[in-house]
């Protein structure tokens, strides 16, 4: 049987941290509780706004491409297929591209002339999904090898919801929390039992894709991110994520080596195996976040919102 590995993995982060702090001092709703205490996160890096070096998500995905290049035994060249995975696909400052593909761009700049050249869109189970769709074509004989490349500019919901938090509650609470970074990696044919990916799997929750919606904002121009944060974090839409042991509910079932799991349905990863998930806190509030508009349909059915989920297993 062909199994896959990681040949090579690059990474880039742009010099630029904006403290938490620094970020909630901006705002003109004060929030009634420590952002940086409940998250954890002291600093976000942020890209270049530098008119002359400016970072988009496309200047990004080109660092860490290149950074993954730099120790792989292939060049540019000798790559079969490059697959990106970007969510915000900016380039040129922030003209958002559907067509052409990032990856036909990526593969231009790179000099990959001979590479066949495909985007995925799956939300932040994006980077994974490229993985194993390359993982399957490695297995199947179709390429030998490729680069799957990643490139956020993904602060602009930041600054959209520091204009727009006006509430407790507010959905877009959760763009505070984001950053601007890039990963890649090469994928080819395995040779060792001991450097090789053993599993990969993917799983839709597409029942919960309306908790969490990516779109242009309804107050400005900037895009936006609304999430239901007490509807995403239910125990029983965490339960979803599979265990090492094939369930579906959480289990102290212990580990199996290297497997992965995967889901369009997600806006955070965890590690799935021998996870036990908290009971809700009692008394806790589980008052919906407002919603701002509404579909114009004619009923008062309120904005739906998006989410997915990501689970690892190591």
């Amino acid at each position: 049987m062909t199994y896959t590995r990681f040949e090579s993995i690059g990474a880039y982060l742009p010099s630029t941290e904006k403290p938490t702090r620094e970020l909630v001092a901006q705002m003109e709703y004060e929030p009634p509780f420590d952002l940086q205490r409940i998250t954890g996160i002291t600093n976000r890096r942020v890209g270049d706004s530098r008119p002359d070096t400016y970072e988009d998500s496309f200047a990004l995905a080109l660092r860490a491409a290149e950074d993954c290049l730099s120790r792989s035994r292939y060049d540019a060249g000798g790559l079969d297929v490059i697959i990106s995975s970007s969510i915000t696909r900016s380039k040129e400052r922030d003209r958002f591209y559907f067509e052409p593909s990032f990856a036909h761009m990526l593969a231009r700049v790179l000099g990959a002339d001979s590479a066949i050249h495909f985007d995925v869109s799956n939300a932040c189970a994006g980077m994974l999904t490229g993985v194993t769709v390359l993982d399957r074509m490695v297995k199947a004989g179709i390429v030998r090898n490729g680069l799957v490349v990643s490139g956020e500019r993904i602060t602009v919901i930041t600054e959209t919801a520091v204009k727009e938090i006006c509430e407790p509650y507010d959905s877009q609470f959760g763009s505070l929390t984001v950053g601007d970074s890039a990963a890649a990696v090469v994928l080819d044919e395995s040779t060792s039992e001991a450097d090789r990916i053993d599993y990969a799997e993917l799983m839709t929750c597409a029942e919960y894709s309306h908790l969490c919606i990516g779109m242009p904002s309804d107050k400005n121009q900037g895009i936006a991110l609304y999430t239901d944060n007490h509807q995403m974090h239910k125990k029983e839409r965490l339960a979803l994520c599979p265990t090492s042991t094939g369930s579906s509910s959480p289990s102290a079932a212990g580990p199996s080596p290297r497997r992965a799991t995967t889901s369009s349905s997600t806006t955070r990863s965890a590690r799935a195996s021998s996870r036990r998930y908290p009971e809700p806190v009692s008394g806790s509030s589980t008052r919906p976040c407002p919603s701002r508009w509404r579909w114009s349909t004619g009923t008062a059915t309120p904005r739906p919102r998006r989410t997915s989920w990501s689970c690892t297993s190591t």
